[in-house]
């Protein structure tokens, strides 16, 4: 299925956050095969939009962006739950999620509960909503 505009604007914004942050992350990125990234692995039959690895802590970190029509349903649910089952079988890690600003709120409450039911205490969430396409600007819950 063909990438919305704003699905690959928000997964921009997680890959710019991860790049400029103060870590050394190597990523995969789904959808830039064509320039020569490599495609996310899967993980119990999910691709994530992003995943990496700090170079310096070996932590894992996984991406996913969501559209507003995309965030209450089982197939956003069972990715996010599986991210979370990885990430603490891998020794914690972090889960980024960006969202427009709308959906803040539900993909943080989202999120939320998805890590209480994979019971992931060690795994760390950051939900991004983005005020795009109007502006730059985002809110951040951190869970």
């Amino acid at each position: 299925m063909a990438e919305s505009s704003l699905h690959a604007a928000l997964v921009e914004r997680i890959v710019n956050y991860l790049t400029t942050s103060n870590s050394d992350y190597l990523l995969f990125v789904d959808g830039r095969a064509s320039i020569g990234m490599t495609v996310p692995p899967s993980i119990d039959a999910v691709r994530p939009d992003i995943f990496g690895r700090d170079s310096k802590t070996r932590k894992a970190v996984i991406g996913e962006a969501k559209t507003l029509n995309d965030i209450e349903n089982p197939h956003t649910e069972l990715q996010v739950l599986t991210y979370f089952r990885y990430l603490q079988n891998d020794g914690g890690g972090t889960c980024y999620l960006a969202v427009p600003w709308k959906g803040l709120d539900k993909m943080y409450f989202l999120a939320r509960r998805m890590k209480r039911i994979a019971n992931a205490a060690e795994v760390a969430f950051v939900v991004h909503g983005w005020l795009l396409p109007d502006s730059e600007s985002c809110f951040v819950r951190h869970g």
